[in-house]
């Protein structure tokens, strides 16, 4: 099975998020997590992916026809 994720790191005007979509195939999830109100630097950007991946809270999509 290959697992395929994107990170996408993005600024609504107040926030800094990271938007963390999962593809496996045939299921498609996404989550978020605010990030703050400063620019993120890459060492909280790895340490988020690689010790906190638990902040991730997914929600699944059930409708294929939405990717």
């Amino acid at each position: 099975m290959v697992i395929r994720s994107c990170l996408t790191i993005v600024f609504d005007g107040s926030f800094y998020k990271a938007i963390l979509e999962c593809h496996n195939g045939k299921d498609y999830s996404v989550a978020s997590v605010i990030l703050g109100s400063s620019e993120p630097k890459i060492s909280l950007i790895l340490k988020l992916v690689n010790n906190d991946y638990q902040r991730f809270h997914f929600h699944h999509v059930t409708d294929k026809t939405m990717y």
